[in-house]
């Protein structure tokens, strides 16, 4: 994942409210899939982008894959 992409989710989840953050964490953990690297990074990418955080959600600078 790009500095910019972690960067964007960490401004994201600094702006959403303490019930919310708790919401995210009980979806995850409830979450199924078979996602590569940092899962928690990676869900709370698509759920940020889903919800309109990137600027631009077709943006290639937005890379939700995980680097080896």
């Amino acid at each position: 994942m790009s500095p910019e992409t972690l960067n964007t989710i960490k401004e994201a989840w600094n702006k959403i409210s303490v019930d919310q953050q708790r919401k995210l964490i009980f979806e995850y953990l409830t979450w199924q899939g078979n996602q590569k690297g940092s899962r928690w990074m990676r869900f709370l990418a698509e759920h940020f982008k889903l919800n309109g955080f990137f600027p631009d959600q077709h943006d290639q600078s937005v890379d939700l894959e995980c680097s080896k």
